[in-house]
This record gives C-alpha cells, sequence and structure tokens, in this order.
C-alpha cells in the first residue's frame, strides 16, 4: 500500500521565510547602526555643572531677529555642524537643578530643530522635514536621541518637575508655535525667561481671538496639544488665556463658545520667506 504524503501546514511552508527575512532584518539594523556605536564608544562624555552652549548662543545672536531666523545665511555659515558636533559630548547628568536642565533640553531641541530644517532648506513648511525629527538620531552626553524623543521623554517630565511654562520656549520652527529667542536659555533668568515667553505667546492675536460681540473665544490648537502641561496650574488653556486677555476684551470663559479653531500656521520661521511675502503683497496693493 502506497502511504499518503504528509500535508504541511501553511503555517510550516511560511515560517522559515520568515525567520530569514527577520534574520536579515536584525544584521541589517547591526549594520547601519555600526557608525553610531562606534561615534558613542569614542565620545569622551563630560558632566559639567554649568553649560552656557556658547556657540549655539553665537548663531542665535547672529541670526535671529524679532523671532525670524535667516536660514540662508546660516546654512552660508555652516556653523551649525560645530554646535551640535560639541553637543554629543555634553551630558546634563550633574546640572544642579531641574530649570537648569530645563534650559538645556530646550537649547538642545532647538538646535537640532535648526540643524534638520537647514539640511532640508530651503523649505516653506516646518511639515517638509518629514519624519527627520522621529527618525534621525542626534548624540547627546554618549546617548542618542530622536527629536521628537526629546520633546517627549525629556522635555515633557521636566514641565512637571521644574516649569509647565517651558512649552512656550520650546520652538518647532513654525510660525505657528513659540518663537526662538534670540540667545540661549540659562537658569538662574529662566523664571523671567518663561514668563515673558508665556505673556508674549498667549496675549498674541494670531495664537488667541476674542470677539466679545459673539461671546466667542477662539484659540490655536497648540493649547489642546499642550493641555496637560497648562492644567497642572489653570483649569483649562481658557482660563490661561483669560488671564491675559485685555481687561476692554475680558470674557467669562464659563459663559461663551470656546474652540480651538484657529489654524495653525506650519509656514516656516524663515526672515527670507517673510520678506518675500511682504514684498509680493506691497507689488499687489
Amino acid at each position: 500500500m502506497v502511504s499518503k504524503a504528509t500535508k504541511k501546514s501553511p503555517l510550516s511552508l511560511v515560517l522559515p521565510g520568515l525567520l530569514a527575512i527577520g534574520f536579515l532584518v536584525v544584521v541589517a539594523n547591526v549594520l547601519f547602526n555600526i557608525p553610531n556605536l562606534l561615534l558613542q564608544l569614542n565620545t569622551k562624555v563630560q558632566t559639567p555643572t554649568t553649560y552656557p552652549f556658547d556657540s549655539f548662543d553665537k548663531i542665535l545672536k547672529k541670526h535671529v531677529k524679532q523671532g525670524l531666523v535667516d536660514y540662508a545665511s546660516l546654512k552660508d555659515a555652516g556653523s551649525i555642524d560645530a554646535a551640535c558636533l560639541e553637543l554629543q559630548a555634553i551630558s546634563p547628568a550633574k546640572l544642579p537643578s531641574e530649570k537648569a536642565k530645563l534650559a538645556f533640553w530646550v537649547n538642545a531641541h532647538n538646535l537640532l530643530t535648526m540643524k534638520v530644517i537647514l539640511d532640508r532648506y530651503p523649505i516653506k513648511l516646518v511639515t517638509s522635514v518629514g519624519q527627520d525629527t522621529g527618525t534621525r538620531q542626534f548624540l547627546i552626553g554618549g546617548n542618542f536621541y530622536s527629536i521628537k524623543q526629546i520633546k517627549k521623554d525629556v522635555l515633557q517630565p521636566l514641565y512637571e518637575t521644574a516649569d509647565w511654562r517651558g512649552i512656550f520656549i520650546v520652538c518647532d520652527g513654525s510660525l505657528g508655535g513659540p518663537e526662538i529667542a534670540d540667545h540661549v536659555y540659562q537658569d538662574p533668568g529662566l523664571d523671567q525667561e518663561l514668563a515673558t515667553a508665556c505673556k508674549r505667546f498667549v496675549a498674541s492675536p494670531a495664537h488667541v481671538q476674542a470677539d466679545p460681540q459673539t461671546a466667542t473665544l477662539s484659540i490655536s490648537p497648540f493649547y489642546r496639544w499642550n493641555r496637560e502641561f497648562i492644567e497642572l496650574k489653570y483649569p483649562s488653556p481658557f482660563d490661561l488665556v483669560a488671564d491675559y486677555l485685555p481687561t476692554k476684551t475680558l470674557i467669562d470663559v464659563g459663559k461663551i463658545n470656546r474652540n480651538y479653531g484657529l489654524e495653525y500656521d506650519w509656514r516656516l520661521n524663515d526672515k527670507k520667506l517673510l520678506d518675500e511675502l511682504k514684498k509680493e503683497m506691497q507689488e499687489k496693493k
């Protein structure tokens, strides 16, 4: 009698192929990360008790004016890479306070955000950097971080332990978000910086519009995205905004139409781009 051939299950046919693919992915990932691993191993980490971000401070003073960046001149200068290189060996582990750490990581975030924008420049929208803020890894103090990791895993906890107003000095490079300062942040002095940045953002009609005639308060979606940190201090983002509304337009936020309906402006905070737009508007008049 001829025995019937053993029928193989679909899984037994597919499994070897899946294992082979998985092995190749692991090998490829290891090979891809070898340069980063070598860089990490060969970086001598320093743990200063203060770090002034001198190189980045010079960049900001030279290329930033009224919250706009002269990316064209900054790209030609080539100084951003040197500032990022210095950061590779600096760890904030021994900074003396949570405020000092907040200042450090805000500076690091804003520096690296400028870097990914410059690498894509010229662009008109911040969204044109694609996935760079999440996929690109940067060495800071001997460890690798993406910009998104800095924002989520480092800065967000510091909003709770240091100061929730840190949300107003973290710049994503857009006109819709907090503007970039023309200097780095340091502690001491951070309290006043945070108070000024908070007032500037909340009082701006670009982010808040109150209409007493229709009893409507419309604010930027930025407030919704950062609601959990604002509510460390205020019952809601609308209550924060009410604190900064002019007396003549002050509305009882509990009895009006409230919404996050203002459009977020994703245009790049680029001096050249804004100058060109102003010129076009003048020519149309």
